[in-house]
């Protein structure tokens, strides 16, 4: 189950649609491989719900199934940092209760203070609120937890650009 898990994560990180795909299959072979398992359900839920934030899929269609897997798996492990930040997400991106999904993602973030995912969803949701200081210093920390992702990069240059910083925004993607 462990490796079928990683598996899935390796095909999210892609960030292709056939790998947001791939990853529902490796993670659902997971939780079918073991039924207590609670990563695999906090990964199907980040699948589902990305699918749905890049509408590669119809929101309403996968915004369920993203909020099924995320409740699953905190009833699998209430202390599962991922599968709270999972949940924070779709309160986030599809339901815009932007109070309920900061709660989740702080409250995922006591849990796991080093998940650079769930950062990196609280500074995406403090720049949708307009609160753009707030929105940068997250995603250079999202950034400093995993330097070597260009997701958390590439989401700093995003931050920086809807500051009206494009000259700091084009050395950010110039050290890419």
């Amino acid at each position: 189950a462990w490796q079928l898990y990683l598996n899935g994560r390796y095909h999210w990180d892609r960030k292709t649609e056939d790998g947001f795909l791939r990853s529902i299959e490796f993670y659902t072979a997971a939780a079918q491989r073991d039924p207590s398992f609670a990563l695999p359900h906090a990964g199907l839920a980040d699948a589902y719900a990305v699918l749905g934030v890049f509408d590669l899929r119809p929101p309403a269609s996968v915004f369920p199934q993203a909020r099924a897997a995320a409740q699953r798996a905190v009833e699998l492990d209430a202390q599962l940092g991922e599968a709270h930040a999972s949940l924070g997400h779709v309160a986030t991106q599809f339901d815009r209760k932007w109070r309920e999904g900061e709660k989740l993602y702080r409250h995922a973030l006591e849990l796991r203070p080093t998940y650079a995912q769930a950062v990196m969803w609280l500074a995406n949701s403090h720049l949708m609120q307009g609160r753009i200081p707030e929105a940068l210093a997250e995603s250079r920390q999202a950034q400093l937890l995993e330097p070597m992702s260009l997701t958390f990069a590439a989401n700093v240059v995003m931050v920086l650009s809807y500051t009206g910083r494009l000259d700091t925004a084009l050395e950010q993607l110039k050290g890419l």
